[in-house]
């Protein structure tokens, strides 16, 4: 059974590395495409605009707890 759990923690671990590379693509994208990013913060839509962003503002940590 501990066996069940591992694999169940490798597959955690694999999704939220997937998540953190798709965030921060998504943050370098609107910094080439001066489109905004559009997050779900505290209840609320918030987006951030590129001129809140640089190009080493891209490795921010938009997914607290993940990709920290």
């Amino acid at each position: 059974m501990s066996g069940k759990f591992a694999e169940s923690d490798l597959d955690t671990k694999g999704i939220e590395n997937a998540l953190a590379r798709a965030a921060q693509r998504a943050a370098k994208i609107a910094i080439e495409t001066g489109t905004p990013l559009v997050l779900w913060k505290d209840g609320h839509i918030v987006e951030i605009y590129p001129e809140q962003l640089s190009h080493q503002d891209s490795q921010i940590n938009i997914l607290p707890g993940i990709n920290s």
